[in-house]
C-alpha cells in the first residue's frame, strides 16, 4: 500500500510540473500576436501602446500603434499596426526594429520587416506614409495599396547626383 501511495504521489507530482511548464510555453511570437489583436480591437488610430514580455535572460518590449484601415480592391479592407520591438541584454544596451503588420478580418495576413527601428508612418486615404526627419535621411514616401499589396516597397532616403538612395522591404504573406 505504501509504494501505492508514493507512486501516486511522484506521478502527481510530475503531472503537476507537467501542467506548469506548459504554462512557460507561452512563448514571446504569442504574447506578440496577442498584444497585437488586443491593439487591433481597440481600434484607436495613432494610440501607442506598450507591451513587456518578462523574461529572465533578456529585455524583449514591444511599442504598437496602430496605423488604421485601408480598402484594398484585392483584399478588402486591411488594418495595419506598426510595431517596434525593442530587445536585448541589458534595457540600457537595447537595439530595435520595426514591423508593419497587416490584418485581414483580424487575422495577421502579412508583413513587412524593417529589422531596423523607423519612425511611425500614417495612413492618409490609400497610402501609407513614411516621413523620415533625419539630416541624412530626409524624405517622405507614400506607398499606395488601393489596388494592390506591394511585394517590395521602397522607402526613399537622400538624392546624390540625380540618384535616389534608399532601402527596399519584401512583403511577407502569412
Amino acid at each position: 500500500m505504501k509504494q501505492i501511495i508514493i507512486t501516486l504521489a511522484i506521478v502527481f507530482v510530475f503531472y503537476c510540473c507537467g501542467k506548469h511548464n506548459n504554462k512557460n510555453e507561452y512563448n514571446y511570437e504569442t504574447f506578440r500576436m496577442d498584444a497585437a489583436l488586443s491593439v487591433l480591437n481597440e481600434n484607436q488610430i495613432a494610440k501607442t501602446y506598450f507591451f513587456k514580455y518578462d523574461t529572465v535572460d533578456y529585455y524583449l518590449e514591444y511599442e504598437y500603434t496602430f496605423l488604421g484601415e485601408i480598402k484594398n480592391a484585392k483584399e478588402g479592407n486591411l488594418k495595419f499596426l506598426f510595431c517596434t520591438t525593442f530587445f536585448g541584454i541589458y534595457e540600457d544596451s537595447q537595439k530595435a526594429s520595426s514591423t508593419i503588420l497587416i490584418f485581414k478580418k483580424n487575422k495577421l495576413y502579412g508583413l513587412y520587416c524593417f529589422y531596423i527601428e523607423y519612425p511611425t508612418p500614417v495612413i492618409n486615404g490609400s497610402d501609407l506614409i513614411f516621413s523620415i526627419g533625419e539630416p541624412e535621411c530626409n524624405f517622405t514616401t507614400a506607398i499606395n495599396f488601393k489596388y494592390c499589396i506591394p511585394q517590395e516597397i521602397f522607402i526613399k532616403c537622400m538624392i546624390e547626383s540625380g540618384t535616389i538612395f534608399g532601402e527596399i522591404f519584401s512583403f511577407e504573406k502569412w
